[in-house]
């Protein structure tokens, strides 16, 4: 992230940032079909995934915001003399490293262990993101608000397993190559902002 350091308690700073929001489908039946004594082949599920995650978008000049249980969200944009459509195009890359690491390295390994394989939902954003410092002095951390980080985690949570949905912000922004393959997508919320589905994976 831009330097953020000197933020007080309380205070925020803007940014114009691409969000991605990932989420494994079905975690909580996992969890009970993985309860005691498999508890900690769960953990371990989980802290692999995460890891992956974590890198495939630090390798695509992103950094990991937060984990939310089975989630993560990650930010592209902070470098301030690159361009939105860099951002975008390194979300859009992020998503589909994702889709092929969980395909072809992370559910293959799972299965090599006897454990359930997992498939996700993906939902991305571009725009406003206020960035603020939130909790007590010496315990405190950073905190995302904004349409931008809400619409990225409800196109997440509206995206069927192995697919990717992109806010009207990032399709604008998508190299035209990416625009190719997106399709206007009706989604079952109260929003009238358009959503497409993004119909590509990386060619083995």
């Amino acid at each position: 992230m831009p330097e953020l350091e000197d933020l007080a308690i309380g205070e925020s700073r803007a940014f114009h940032l691409a969000v991605l929001s990932i989420d494994i489908r079905g975690f909580t039946d996992l969890s009970m079909h993985l309860n005691n004594p498999r508890i900690n082949e769960l953990a371990r599920m989980q802290a692999l995934y995460l890891s992956e995650m974590s890198a495939i978008i630090r390798d695509h000049a992103g950094v990991t915001e937060k984990y939310t249980g089975d989630g993560v969200v990650g930010l592209f944009g902070t470098e301030s003399e690159t361009t939105a459509e860099l951002h975008v195009k390194n979300s859009l890359h992020a998503a589909l490293t994702a889709k092929y690491v969980i395909k072809n390295a992370l559910n293959p390994y799972l299965e090599s262990k006897n454990l359930p394989t997992i498939q996700c939902g993906i939902g991305i954003d571009y725009g406003p993101v206020l960035v603020e410092r939130v909790g007590l002095k010496g315990g405190n951390q950073f905190s995302l608000a904004g349409p931008t980080v809400s619409l990225a985690s409800k196109m997440q949570d509206h995206a069927p397993p192995g697919c990717i949905f992109i806010g009207s912000d990032v399709y604008t922004r998508a190299p035209k190559e990416f625009q190719a393959l997106c399709t206007v997508t009706k989604l079952e919320w109260k929003f009238t902002y358009p959503v497409y589905y993004l119909d590509a994976a990386w060619q083995e």
